[in-house]
């Protein structure tokens, strides 16, 4: 039976300000997504994905629900 092995990565870029999608972002934007999280993250546990790309196979085949978790966000800088 495959054992089960877990890593913690930290201090990882998941956002900056700019223009993403077409819309404008600043730090206003951020620190209320930083609010936001620490407001709700006791009831909901945002997870993460390997990247943004729709081709991308190996979390599309394998089953695995999330490639992990955010515990924290922060803004540094």
């Amino acid at each position: 039976m495959p054992t089960k092995e877990t890593k913690s990565i930290l201090g990882v870029e998941i956002f900056s300000c700019g223009k993403w999608n077409g819309d404008d972002y600043t730090i206003d934007d951020l620190n209320e997504m930083v609010r936001a999280f620490d407001e709700n993250k006791s009831g909901a546990r945002p997870y993460l994905k390997l990247g943004h790309d729709s081709k991308q196979k190996l979390l599309q085949t394998d089953g695995m629900p999330a490639a992990g978790w955010i515990e924290k966000i922060y803004i540094k800088g």
